[in-house]
């Protein structure tokens, strides 16, 4: 009679807690736009050639950033758009989103699947790789800009856009940098590290701040914290960072400097940075003062 008892709870409990979580969830079959807005066509709006979501910087807000396949959510409810469902969705690779926070996902992107979804492993990549990533990037600046891109850390962008947002005709008649604007073909200076490193890292500065260890560089002038420095250290300051490539030189995309992937000589980055801002050991907690910069260290 006990273990009848025992059987029935678990039964019942398992039906309750089944009627209680309504929620869906899907798994990213392809790389996966996450949109501030839920009228994700917005993004890719074409009038006479010429994109025209982008503001007075040349940046489209209503995308946040990618996702690689294999990403996990959960969906909160559907919203048809334009003929598709988009969905208002959550997953816990975009770093310490409060519990009622979601953005939006194409439904075409992704699959529905039945229960939880294990999340996507991350793994972060041998410093070789990163390294060697780094490099091909760089290589390829000298060939033509890896164009700034709000929200993008997919250097290879998303070729299926194409077909989900527009027609081969009406993207053959924007012109070259708006192809890679509707693409999603290049990286801004966080997109930069997430691209090498598969997402494994922060894909925002303010969390970037804490992320790794921290160089004790209080106090320090130039020379002596460029001699601190490795290749993949991450120097962060508010709402931006840079990556030290090596002992010559810095990696970093960024809006200004010609709107895109640059490579500088190391001394004048942090010539740059020394101009404006003080090293800090650790990035001061809840304050939006601008005149402070660390560094970060995540790969030995």
């Amino acid at each position: 009679m006990k273990q009848k008892l025992i059987l029935l709870f678990i039964l019942l409990t398992l039906a309750y807690n089944g009627l209680r979580d309504k929620s869906q969830y899907a798994v990213s079959i392809m790389p996966t736009v996450l949109y501030n807005t839920e009228d994700i066509f917005q993004a890719y709006k074409m009038v006479d050639g010429e994109l025209i979501a982008k503001d007075k910087s040349g940046l489209v807000r209503e995308i946040e950033a990618q996702t690689f396949p294999g990403t996990s959510w959960k969906i909160n409810r559907a919203i048809n758009v334009n003929g598709v469902d988009v969905y208002e969705a959550q997953t816990n690779e975009y770093w310490d989103t409060p519990d009622d926070w979601y953005f939006y996902i194409d439904s075409r992107a992704v699959k529905l699947v039945t229960g939880k979804p294990s999340p996507r492993k991350l793994v972060l990549p041998s410093k070789a790789t990163m390294l060697r990533r780094l490099d091909q990037i760089r290589k390829q600046t000298e060939e033509e800009l890896i164009p700034y891109i709000w929200g993008g850390n997919i250097l290879e962008g998303i070729d299926e856009n194409i077909a989900l947002y527009g027609s081969a005709c009406e993207f053959s008649k924007l012109n070259r940098n708006d192809q890679k604007q509707f693409l999603l073909q290049g990286l801004d200076c966080t997109g930069l590290l997430y691209y090498i490193t598969d997402g494994y890292t922060p894909r925002n500065s303010s969390w970037l701040r804490t992320f790794g260890d921290g160089l004790k560089i209080e106090d320090k002038n130039i020379d002596e914290v460029i001699a601190m420095t490795k290749p993949l250290d991450i120097v962060v300051h508010q709402g931006h960072i840079f990556i030290v490539l090596d002992k010559e030189s810095t990696i970093e995309s960024r809006l200004s400097k010609g709107g895109g992937v640059v490579i500088t000589p190391i001394k004048e980055r942090f010539e740059e940075v020394f101009a404006t801002k003080v090293p800090l050991n650790h990035a001061p907690q809840g304050s939006s003062e601008s005149s402070w910069f660390v560094i970060r260290r995540f790969a030995e």
